[in-house]
């Protein structure tokens, strides 16, 4: 029993000191980690500018006050150190003069030329960073285009050809006026930058969302079209608004409501007004550039004559492309695929070259659009032969131009008769003639005039003193132009040959 005791009381001291072991090494490293830890003496406060703790000290002097001080605070700080230092054992008297030591100035110098120094180096490192970037870009470009070449030195070696016949192997560099951003992008993000603008008008916060009918239990009662700010912008994120026209109809539709629920004298219905005035104001700054884009969203909303004319002649070239086993005349031909075309057809034409000359308004008549379409069947019976495939899928879509162009013959007349008289007016000619000598007024039916169904174009030859051309009038899109009288005789002969396959046409009904 009491050999155990003893063991016990033995194992207990050798825990102690075991224990007392552990403690010392714990201390030991804790001590060691805290002078690691330790700032050094020189280390400087970015918040107070002194030396010996960091700005997360509580008790630093400004400690949650203020942010890092700057570069120029620091060598101020400096400057007023070096003054203390130095004038710590002088007494302060007035109007006395006061001698500065060497000492003194010299360390002044020294800090400025430190704080110079630094500056310069940072200025220097930033040029330096720039034109290594530079460089680089240089550099990669350089090697893109050796690549480049290598490749296309590569593939002339195995095929036997040269390197210009392979020159579709180069790199493309993009054209610095393409088009950036799509249309209907740029217009969406118009109409979201105008949005923000009319939330910052006064006393329109009732408009910016729906109305809850809980507050307003019988709001849904009188108005059946609901319609706010929040609702508009989901319209624009979605692409809804194409045009001016949809954009208004939705804030003209704000303001009607308000006036059916708060009359027209509330001043919520004044604030829509408002609203819809800062709109049109937008609208008409940026007259120009939302006109560009409507049309270039839906070529359609240009009314000029010769883009209406284009829309006829493209309707035309997409009735060709469909037209089944077509595809050999949609693009031009390949001259790997048939080496001898270009050497036997000096004037290729093709359906992708047909609708770019259509947007370049190359052709004013349908004679100037159906002779290269012809070009292109007699381009297939010059090299395919007469009895080809080819040729007679070219006849075909000969027939089918004819077919979609004499199916809007009357239209196309009009646009015919404007587009050759807007020509004329653009190089007038000096007619002589007697003075004040009556011309003959012409009408030509189903042509848009301004505020008419009908446009009447009249005139008169002035003498030789006077100026070119001889009245105005305007045209399909509202336009003026002005006309001499060589034109007026152009343009009545083409009304009195619409007049008469008008009343052909309804010789014919009848």
């Amino acid at each position: 029993m009491e050999v155990r005791k003893e063991r016990r009381r033995i194992q207990e001291q050798l825990r102690r000191l075991n224990r007392a072991q552990e403690r010392e090494r714990m201390n030991e490293k804790k001590l060691k980690k805290a002078a690691k830890e330790k700032a050094p003496i020189n280390m400087r406060c970015g918040a107070c500018g002194e030396t010996g703790h960091m700005k997360t000290n509580k008790h630093c002097k400004m400690y949650g006050k203020s942010g890092p001080v700057t570069e120029d605070q620091i060598i101020d700080d400096e400057l007023s150190n070096v003054f203390n230092e130095q004038t710590s054992s002088l007494v302060k008297v007035e109007d006395t003069k006061i001698r500065i030591g060497r000492a003194f100035l010299a360390q002044v110098d020294e800090v400025s030329k430190k704080a110079a120094k630094k500056q310069a180096q940072q200025k220097r490192q930033l040029e330096l960073s720039l034109e290594e970037r530079a460089e680089a870009k240089a550099l990669r470009k350089k090697k893109k285009l050796e690549k480049a070449d290598r490749k296309i030195a590569l593939k002339a070696a195995k095929s036997g050809k040269s390197s210009e016949q392979l020159d579709y192997l180069e790199p493309k560099v993009k054209g610095v006026n393409r088009a950036r951003v799509h249309p209907e992008v740029e217009l969406r993000s118009f109409f979201e930058d105008l949005l923000g603008k009319i939330k910052e008008i006064p006393r329109t916060g009732a408009f910016h969302k729906p109305v809850s009918a809980r507050e307003i239990p019988d709001y849904y009662t009188f108005v059946s079209i609901p319609m706010d700010l929040q609702t508009m912008r989901n319209h624009c994120i979605n692409n809804f608004y194409q045009s001016r026209e949809d954009f208004l109809e939705h804030l003209e539709q704000i303001v009607k409501n308000s006036t059916i629920y708060n009359g027209k004298q509330s001043e919520y219905t004044k604030a829509a007004e408002s609203m819809l005035d800062l709109a049109m104001s937008e609208f008409s700054r940026h007259e120009e550039k939302l006109q560009s884009l409507e049309e270039k969203i839906n070529p359609a909303a240009n009314k000029s004559t010769q883009n209406q004319f284009n829309l006829i002649l493209i309707s035309s070239v997409d009735s060709m492309i469909k037209v089944s086993n077509s595809q050999a005349f949609h693009i031009p031909v390949n001259a790997k695929v048939a080496p001898d075309y270009y050497q036997v057809i000096s004037t290729p034409m093709d359906l992708s070259t047909l609708r770019k000359n259509i947007e370049k308004n190359k052709y004013k008549s349908r004679t100037e659009f159906l002779k290269d379409v012809t070009l292109i069947f007699e381009n297939s019976q010059q090299y395919n032969g007469a009895d080809s495939l080819y040729t007679k899928k070219g006849e075909e879509l000969l027939s089918k131009a004819r077919e979609v162009l004499n199916a809007s013959n009357t239209m196309l007349q009009q646009y015919e008769a404007l587009l050759s008289c807007e020509e004329s007016s653009a190089s007038p000619k000096r007619v002589s003639g007697e003075v004040n000598k009556p011309q003959p007024v012409v009408t030509i039916p189903g042509v848009p005039g301004k505020g008419s169904p009908e446009s009447v174009y009249s005139g008169r030859v002035e003498d030789e003193e006077s100026d070119q051309s001889e009245g105005e009038q305007f045209n399909s899109s509202g336009q003026k132009h002005r006309y001499d009288s060589t034109c007026m005789e152009e343009e009545g002969q083409a009304g009195h040959t619409l007049f008469e396959d008008l009343m052909d046409s309804e010789d014919e009904s009848d």
